[in-house]
């Protein structure tokens, strides 16, 4: 996978909740995309549209985005309403801000995750900081917020450099560890006052929800945000806490890094919290009191223990999501380059393998496929991408990249993806299993870029007549193709198919019917099964029987029906958050064209 430096977590609806809502989140889109441009901060923005109103456009076709092929990817995940009718007050609330976040979080791809809001703004000295190699591990970061008084930018004319410059002339609170502070009035809203003591660690909790930045593995150690069925008020603090007494620590960084946050009437404000909880009130909608924080709190620093809110399934988990990708940054541009231009194949071809002489997925087989595959690639020269994935090479043996032949159609056309022995190591039957094939073809899914995506074995191959029906329209994204209702050895299926259903099933072993399981999972989230035509596939006899008890199969599947499961693997299937070393045949060849076979049979 092609990681960000840093992923920036968010969530919101088309609504227009707090007043100017849709300029607002224009102005925080277009002004970090320009940041990060001049900062060469490689970034993710995941936006996370919860409970999109159906009477209103959804956010991909409401903002207007940044250019393709800048530092900024922008991801939307949509949580829909059906999701959101599961909580208490789905009717009144009609936004889970700190869930919304959750999902976003859970995923991401960066090592570095921040969650904010849509209506900030960074300083320029904060992007540069978040640019450079400063952030570590084990740290939970927040900066104090400059709220502004000002005119909302004009989304069309938005130069953040000088927006920046406005907001800093017209400064209206600022909100900082021992509380706010009204530029204006000149008063001090307190909320750690120097004459008391609050009882327990004195934490920046103060406009905490829009900054929070820290490494992943901080994020899954706390389990994120509480999801807690309440309006968002305290959580951010709460979860603050619960960092700290789980051995995340505090760094509060100082202005010049800092954020600005325009002025409007529907959110919280030291002045104002009256107002809106009269306005909970009148909404029968209750939130997390102060006193209960000031509770949890004292709890947690006496025990010098967190509490905890969460359990492993925080982020909807189990949930198949839609997910758009409404900008493509140029660091995640894996698009195929062929005569110096970008296309975007048509099909994915994902080959599983090691150099393993004695196996039916060792480099002969991958040869002789790849030499067939040479032939229809020349036919199809823009269309195709193949990817190998070179599993755990043996101990004394060459890796694929250096023993395969690659023919010049592959110049452009072929990436290998290496899964060391470190990682295959810490499977739970690696001592056995020298080849988790399963699991080896989810993670060429994940890293292809075709509109179509197929796995086989070595020894099955798609043939011409099948890319021409794909180039024809004649293929239906809401179908998934095999050759065989039972086995589900290859698989040609849209890659939003295989994101929702992810991919093959990663159990703690490896064995052809595996493939048969995926389809029982199409089967539970109602996809149609439809057979390849004998033209469409050639398969070879490779040999390989299955070596899973029967007996184990049929309860799989039993338990698949009969508990209407939908999925088998995590949302991170396919090793998604796994560093893997990927390389193309252009920089690997060594030797010249190996000999073409026709593709007659």
């Amino acid at each position: 996978m092609i990681k960000p430096k840093i992923s920036i977590v968010t969530t919101t609806r088309n609504d227009n909740h707090g007043g100017d809502m849709t300029k607002r989140m224009n102005m925080f889109v277009n002004s970090l995309a320009q940041q990060c441009q001049r900062y060469n901060l490689a970034a993710e923005l995941v936006i996370v549209e919860w409970n999109p109103p159906p009477e209103r456009s959804p956010l991909r076709d409401e903002l207007k985005w940044p250019s393709q092929g800048g530092m900024l990817d922008v991801r939307i995940i949509t949580v829909p309403n059906e999701i959101h009718q599961r909580y208490t007050y789905a009717d009144s609330l009609p936004l889970y801000q700190m869930i919304g976040k959750n999902v976003g979080i859970l995923r991401s791809k960066a090592d570095y995750i921040l969650a904010t809001n849509v209506d900030i703004l960074f300083s320029e000295e904060l992007i540069a900081w978040m640019a450079s190699d400063q952030i570590e591990k084990g740290y939970n970061y927040h900066v104090d917020r400059f709220d502004v008084d000002m005119p909302i930018p004009d989304p069309d004319h938005l130069n953040s450099l000088q927006l920046l410059d406005n907001c800093r002339k017209n400064l209206l609170r600022r909100n900082m560890r021992s509380g706010s502070f009204n530029f204006k009035t000149q008063l001090m809203s307190w909320i750690y006052p120097e004459n008391r003591d609050a009882g327990t660690e004195k934490l920046h909790t103060n406009a905490c929800g829009d900054f929070a930045l820290c490494h992943r593995d901080d994020w899954w150690a706390t389990k994120a945000y509480p999801e807690l069925d309440l309006f968002s008020f305290h959580i951010d603090s709460l979860w603050s806490y619960i960092a700290h007494f789980s051995g995340v620590r505090e760094k509060v960084l100082e202005p010049p890094l800092a954020l600005f946050h325009i002025e409007h009437g529907g959110g919280y404000t030291p002045e104002t919290v009256n107002k809106m909880d009269s306005n909970l009130k009148e909404r029968r909608l209750p939130r997390l009191s102060s006193k209960h924080l000031r509770t949890a709190t004292f709890r947690m620093s006496m025990q010098r223990k967190a509490l905890r809110y969460n359990k492993e399934g925080w982020g909807l988990p189990e949930d198949s999501l839609p997910e758009d990708v409404v900008c493509r940054a140029k660091w995640n541009d894996r698009n195929i380059v062929i005569n110096g231009n970008k296309t975007k194949p048509l099909l994915s071809v994902v080959l599983a393998g090691r150099n393993d002489e004695d196996s039916i997925h060792g480099a002969n087989p991958i040869q002789n496929t790849l030499d067939r595959w040479a032939t229809i690639i020349k036919n199809h020269t823009n269309s195709i991408e193949l990817i190998v994935v070179d599993w755990n090479t043996p101990t004394g043996q060459l890796p694929l990249s250096e023993i395969l032949h690659f023919p010049s159609e592959f110049t452009h056309n072929l990436r290998i993806i290496t899964v060391p022995a470190n990682l295959h190591n810490k499977l739970p039957f690696s001592s056995s299993i020298d080849f988790y094939e399963w699991i080896a073809r989810n993670i060429g899914i994940r890293h292809s870029n075709g509109e179509w995506i197929t796995s086989c074995s070595p020894g099955t191959i798609t043939g011409s007549t099948l890319v021409q029906k794909l180039q024809s329209g004649s293929c239906k994204s809401e179908k998934i193709y095999t050759t065989s209702n039972d086995s589900g050895d290859c698989i040609l299926a849209v890659r939003e198919m295989w994101l929702r259903l992810r991919g093959y099933p990663e159990l703690p072993f490896d064995d052809k019917s595996i493939g048969s399981l995926l389809l029982k999972i199409a089967n539970k989230n109602n996809v149609v099964i439809a057979l390849f035509d004998d033209s469409d596939v050639f398969e070879q006899n490779d040999g390989y029987e299955d070596s899973i008890n029967s007996s184990m199969l049929s309860t799989l599947k039993k338990i698949i029906s009969e508990n209407g499961i939908q999925h088998l693997n995590p949302p991170d299937w396919g090793w998604n958050s796994v560093d893997l070393i990927e390389t193309n045949a252009q920089a690997v060849q060594k030797i010249p064209d190996s000999v073409l076979m026709t593709e007659n049979v």
